[in-house]
């Protein structure tokens, strides 16, 4: 029975993010947005994290006085991106493909705002096949989930991360994009 709750779970945070708007993703407490462009060698990333989430994380409120301000939040920049990228891994062939410069903004939402990391992974040669490994904030929200939407020639596949599962590898070749759990 809890098998049967986790995969409906998944099926309709999944449903929501295929029926959205390319731009704009459901969001939700507990879970973050990637939004993956697959293309020859290089991936498109755009992630969405809840500044409420980075706020309990690394710590944002410079002044303790419960908003999050531009400048605070641009203070914090590099600490965003060290703390984020540390907790996704895209690999390929059995390679990393690390990330390039991260370019920053926020996004408001119905729920509060989000801050957006936007970069390129870059990997060694044609992206065929790839793996992709998620662990933002589950070791302080077990209930977190990073909903996940990858493209690919006109294709699209999506899927959800979560606490007990952290780990997917993408078959690019065939007529669709089929996913795996990894771990």
């Amino acid at each position: 029975m809890i098998l049967g709750a986790r995969l409906a779970r998944e099926f309709s945070l999944a449903a929501c993010c295929f029926f959205c708007a390319t731009s704009a993703f459901a969001h939700g407490e507990d879970q973050s947005s990637l939004s993956l462009r697959v293309g020859g060698s290089r991936v498109s990333v755009e992630w969405r994290i809840a500044l409420r989430d980075l706020e309990h994380a690394i710590g944002l409120d410079a002044n303790g006085d419960g908003n999050i301000t531009w400048g605070e939040l641009r203070a914090q920049h590099g600490a965003i991106a060290e703390y984020a990228l540390a907790r996704l891994s895209i690999r390929s062939r059995g390679n990393d493909c690390p990330a390039g410069t991260v370019g920053h903004w926020v996004d408001k939402y119905h729920d509060g705002a989000y801050a957006v990391l936007r970069f390129t992974a870059n990997c060694s040669g044609n992206i065929e096949a790839m793996d992709i490994s998620y662990s933002l904030l589950f070791d302080l929200d077990r209930q977190h989930m990073g909903v996940l939407r990858l493209q690919h020639r006109g294709r699209t596949a999506t899927t959800v991360f979560d606490v007990g599962r952290t780990a997917r590898h993408f078959e690019l070749t065939g007529r669709q994009i089929t996913i795996e759990n990894i771990k």
